[in-house]
């Protein structure tokens, strides 16, 4: 079977090479060329002095006058391959009359206007046609050393002089300016712009040094061309245009704009696309016999050139060669096929497009998973929070746990391997096999058993390995109190699933090993979901491990890893307890899945839920009692891990930034952000509630954020669970940050008030003591309660401040608070007591005092005035002070959800809202609107491995 696959493996590559024999041949194998140089007519070599070089574009500004872009500096400032030394030398802009007799030689034109603390590297220049005034503009593509903007000159022909003459009007800039190169204009506040790289050296180490090249000399298809309209004030809107382009580089608009070509560097050839006005279509593609750079049309013919052997350009670049081959070639329609430019050209090609799907199928993947994303610097939840440890520093044992679930109301065990970053038989390394992990329980309403305690494995084989990972509780059909966890151990010869039964002795947990269950088919377990007493779903993240043999299991767990290969796969497991004899069958029921990581069935058995990390989506399939079915997925904006059902909820848990936590991984950070979300049926708690939970998912999916941190209070989250008779959920850890030891209390909104109220507020971009801020927030159910509430390192939980009775959406308040306060956070109640909250703010320093002895009235605006206060008398010390307030209604302030929480509307996606049930009774249908009923979150000090 290995052979085949491997053999299977072979053949892709090759067939992958083939398709890029041409553009290897093109650009990797020398090629004859004269000595000096080859063309036409007559040639001359135009020079000033030692500063017009490096020169990366240029254009005709007028018969006669032509412009050139050029950067002395391009050897040492490069944002896409690097190196990014010395962005200070700047580059500059070049006019040459060459019929002029007077004004031979090119010159350095001024950039009047421009900022002279401004960096200047310019790569390609367009004209726009001229506006109606009759004035022309030049685009600059500027990479400057914080972002890459777009200059905008006025560019003019001045008659006493006879010189060119430049006036900086504005800077274009935007997000998806990442690594712009060149342009064409379609209109005077319209253009084309090509963006190389997806990857750039503008990335967090170590993915700027490895990205770039890899999407540079594997071909990868991520390139792209937008559509780019601006006016006076700035960037007005971009479209994608063209997408799944490898090296999208020069790019130019026929004359009849009938035609956008655009240039494929590393494909080795240009590539057509027909115009028109909803944006662009690809046609066909012309091979050229080199790396093709920039491109131009003149007249009817489209000019390219490029780099025809790569080695010695690279060298060049490196300065370890004077000199690098050039060529151009012209690409001529035939004229007797059609009336436009691309009539007459065009011709098919379809293995690009094939190429490009896959990749454009994983861009979601790629930003959940690749891009940093501004997350709370402790943490943002419903609740208080607690981090729990076995003891405070280095001899903490409770770590790097990788699951955990609730064993009865009041107590949770949980699977941790200490020894895990040594030991991971998927990507590895395989280190340490014989030191163990171990299973941990916790009792975290009991008053004398606080801390969490290992459990001891009786029966156990003392010599044999046990590398917990996934682990699940069966129930027995008739009482459902658990009866036997099972456990997935990643020994050193085999994986395997331990059963124990389960005791509880004098409010203490017993562990008995019953049975160890192995199976041919045990490849790379994961996450474990019992269905019956006898019977669960076993996922397996890989097809590809690290106990291969060598070379293989360096190369393909990694390229199954990072190409999101479809090989993992989920098995129905049954088997015998004793004395039955073990595992009596397995059978796949979903397969093609890419790293299928944690799984788990709803409350009515309607569902299997899995989580695919490396997609960052959750799959959800129909459940029978022997079919299973594919219906539908939701996506995530982080590489999921675990799942866990609570109630009507799914809890999905992982890792919103990978290079962070591979890095932790790998030792080289101390931490790795963590992401929690909620994915609930959009009318949760429906009156309908025959309908099974699959049913009701498939009317709506709304995702919510529950629990962000940025790692520095906890760390790559990996799982999370609920206990739903004490309200209380766990965030089990990747890495155990041992950072806080005592309680953190941290009012925030509510999954539920947001999805039932649309409550939002947003967080002040400042506070000033003394000072005046307009705290802004949107809802319809007035009149409102707007708190101002202590740091979450507060003891207290009381409001500092509270205004009630409004009935506006702004509230301009004078912050009668001193700075020695700390961080505050507002929050915003309606009428039907939903609440939503803002993100902590720090009062800054001020030597204005006078507020802090009036009443808390005075900051009130003229819509919303104060009818009674209280004062403040004492700077360092407050009591609760509330404030009643009536108003008129003002226009509502622009939706902006603080606290890490993401509503919105989309369905099944990242940024819908959702709904937490928490009231006395039951876990799924509507919230309690009271904060005080909010469910507590325990962060776990525990850990897990890289996308296990």
């Amino acid at each position: 079977m290995v052979v085949r696959v491997l053999s299977i493996v072979v053949v892709l590559l090759a067939w992958y090479a083939w398709n890029l024999k041409h553009a290897i041949q093109a650009q990797l194998f020398p090629k004859n060329l004269p000595p000096l140089f080859s063309a036409g007519q007559k040639c001359e070599l135009v020079k000033e002095g030692n500063r017009f070089k490096f020169c990366e574009d240029g254009l005709v500004y007028a018969p006669g006058i032509s412009v050139f872009s050029c950067d002395p500096g391009r050897h040492e400032w490069n944002t896409v391959m690097g190196p990014m030394r010395n962005p200070s030398p700047r580059g500059g802009l070049w006019a040459l009359h060459y019929n002029s007799t007077t004004t031979g030689q090119p010159y350095f034109l001024e950039l009047t206007n421009f900022p002279t603390d401004a960096d200047f590297h310019p790569l390609g220049i367009e004209i726009t046609p001229a506006d109606s005034t009759g004035t022309s503009r030049l685009l600059v593509v500027n990479h400057r050393r914080e972002n890459s903007t777009i200059e905008v000159f006025y560019i003019r022909h001045d008659q006493a002089s006879k010189l060119v003459t430049l006036e900086h009007e504005m800077t274009l800039t935007d997000r998806a300016f990442v690594a712009p190169n060149a342009m064409a204009a379609i209109s005077p506040n319209s253009f084309i712009l090509s963006h190389d790289h997806y990857f750039t050296r503008r990335m967090a180490w170590p993915l700027n040094v490895i990205l770039p090249p890899l999407e540079t000399f594997l071909v990868l298809p991520l390139g792209q061309v937008d559509l780019v309209t601006f006016d006076p004030t700035g960037v007005r809107q971009i479209q994608t245009v063209a997408r799944n382009i490898p090296f999208a580089n020069g790019v130019a608009v026929s004359k009849d704009k009938s035609t956008l070509a655009i240039a494929s560097t590393t494909r080795a050839e240009v590539r057509f696309y027909s115009l028109h006005s909803g944006g662009a279509k690809w046609v066909s593609s012309a091979r050229v016999p080199f790396s093709v750079d920039n491109i131009a049309f003149a007249g009817d013919r489209l000019l390219a050139a490029g780099h025809p052997y790569l080695p010695e350009f690279m060298a060049l670049v490196k300065r370890k060669s004077n000199r690098a081959p050039s060529y151009v070639v012209e690409i001529t329609p035939q004229a007797d096929h059609g009336d436009t430019w691309l009539a007459r050209s065009a011709h098919s090609d379809v293995i690009i497009a094939l190429l490009a799907y896959h990749v454009w199928n994983l861009k979601h993947a790629i930003q959940a998973q690749l891009v940093p994303k501004q997350l709370p610097p402790l943490f943002s939840a419903g609740g208080r929070c607690e981090l729990i440890q076995e003891r405070p520093g280095n001899d903490n044992r409770f770590k790097l746990c990788e699951d955990g679930l609730v064993l009865a109301p009041g107590i949770a065990i949980f699977s941790c391997d200490p020894g895990r970053r040594d030991w991971n038989t998927v990507i590895g390394p395989m280190l340490e096999p014989g030191r163990r992990g171990g299973l941990w329980a916790l009792h975290y309403t009991s008053t004398t058993t606080e801390k969490p305690y290992p459990l001891e494995l009786i029966n156990f084989p003392t010599d044999a390995d046990f590398r917990p990972l996934g682990i699940d509780i069966t129930a027995t059909d008739s009482t459902r109190t658990p009866s036997r966890l099972l456990v997935i151990n990643h020994g050193r010869h085999r994986p395997t699933v331990e059963v124990f039964r389960i005791q509880l002795e004098l409010n203490v947990v017993k562990l008995t090993h019953e049975i160890t269950l192995a199976h041919p088919s045990f490849v790379s377990p994961n996450a474990i979901a019992v269905i019956s007493p006898n019977a669960f779903f076993l996922s397996h993240d890989h097809y590809f491990t690290n106990r291969m043999s060598w070379p293989f299991n360096r190369i393909l767990p990694w390229l199954e890893t990072f190409l999101s290969l479809p090989l993992g796969r989920v098995d129905l497991v049954l088997f015998e307890a004793p004395p039955g004899t073990g595992v009596s069958n397995v059978r796949t029921v979903a397969s093609n899945i890419a790293c299928a990581n944690g799984v788990a069935v709803s409350a009515d058995g309607s569902t299997l839920a899995i989580a695919s990390t490396s997609r960052a989506e959750v799959l959800l399939y129909s459940k029978h009692e022997k079919d299973v079915k594919y219906v539908s997925s939701v996506r995530v904006p982080f590489a999921v891990d675990n799942l866990a059902f609570a109630g009507d909820q799914l809890l999905a848990a992982g890792h919103p930034y990978i290079p962070e936590l591979m890095a932790l991984v790998d030792r080289k950070s101390s931490r790795a952000p963590s992401y929690v979300t909620t994915i609930a049926p959009r009318l949760i708690g429906s009156v309908d509630r025959e309908e099974s939970w699959l049913a009701r998912i498939a009317t709506g999916a709304n995702v919510t954020t529950i629990f962000t941190s940025d790692g520095s209070f906890l760390s790559s989250s990996s799982g999370a669970f609920v206990d739903l008779e004490t309200k209380i959920m766990f965030v089990v850890a990747l890495y155990g940050a041992a950072m806080f030891t005592k309680p953190f209390a941290l009012l925030f909104a509510t999954a539920a008030a947001l999805s039932v109220s649309g409550l939002s507020i947003d967080t002040p971009a400042g506070l000033t003591q003394c000072g005046t801020v307009e705290v802004k927030w949107s809802g319809k159910k007035s009149p409102f309660i707007l708190s101002v509430l202590p740091s979450c390192e507060s003891d207290s939980e009381d409001p500092l401040l509270e205004f009630t009775g409004v009935n506006a959406t702004s509230y301009k308040w004078t912050v009668n608070l001193p700075s020695s306060t700390g961080p505050i956070a507002f929050a915003i109640t309606d009428s039907d007591g939903y609440e939503a909250y803002t993100e902590e703010v720090v009062i800054k320093q001020s030597d204005n005092t006078a507020c802090l002895s009036a009443a808390s009235s005075s900051g009130a605006t003229p819509s919303a005035t104060a009818t009674s206060a209280a004062s403040v008398s004492d700077a360092d010390s407050f009591a609760r002070t509330t404030v009643s307030v009536s108003s008129t209604p003002v226009p509502s302030a622009p939706v902006n959800v603080g606290a890490g929480l993401n509503p919105g509307t989309g369905s099944g996606s990242e940024g819908s809202s959702s709904s937490f049930k928490d009231t006395q009774t039951q876990a799924n249908s509507a919230v309690a609107p009271v904060a005080s009923t909010f469910a507590s979150v325990i962060g776990v000090a525990a850990a897990f491995v890289i996308l296990f």
